[in-house]
């Protein structure tokens, strides 16, 4: 379990747009009793294969000629890249993770593939399920392929990054710090 508050749940009156602006502890307590679970997909690029290239046949492989070369030291293998991740950027919000409520009758897998689908116009394929204090699920997924142009008007726009960005975050960077450490260290 991971604790923060990184995906508050959704109020009902902010799912429909309405918004909380109602002044009295009335309001407050009425709009708790029907708090919706959230559902957020950090979604990762696979990694690209090395391509490598055949030697050209040269005039002296033609000729059977030998050719010599000086003795190199073999270099130290270098760290593999962190993979990309998806960002997107919420006109209202900032840059967060494609995700939302859902909806009445609907599985957490199904709304994360929903939600991820609308907001970026790829598909998601799920593999790991992590569990939030606060009752939020975020999914660990691969990306998948493009199904066509976001849907959702908010979305202006989509980044595939290796690091977080410092500023403009919907929530607190070390939230996403945290959860993105929990992923790269199961390999991705």
């Amino acid at each position: 379990m991971i604790s923060g508050g990184l995906f508050p749940a959704l109020l009902d009156d902010q799912v429909a747009g309405i918004g909380s602006h109602s002044g009295g502890r009335a309001g407050v307590q009425d709009a708790a009793a029907c708090v919706r679970p959230y559902v957020a997909v950090l979604a990762f690029r696979e990694p690209r294969p090395i391509l490598k290239r055949r030697p050209k046949e040269g005039k002296a492989r033609r000729l059977g000629l030998s050719l010599r070369r000086k003795a190199r030291l073999p270099k130290a293998p270098k760290a593999p890249k962190p993979r990309k991740f998806l960002l997107i950027f919420n006109r209202k919000r900032g840059w967060e993770l494609p995700g939302g409520g859902l909806k009445e009758g609907e599985s957490d897998e199904e709304a994360a593939g929903r939600e991820f689908l609308e907001e970026t116009g790829y598909e998601a394929n799920l593999v790991e399920r992590m569990v939030l204090d606060n009752g939020g699920v975020v999914f660990l997924a691969k990306l998948g392929r493009r199904r066509g142009m976001p849907r959702d008007e908010d979305i202006k726009e989509i980044k595939f990054i290796r690091e977080l960005p410092k500023e403009g975050l919907a929530f607190p960077y070390n939230e996403y710090e945290g959860l993105l450490r929990m992923a790269r260290e199961k390999g991705y």
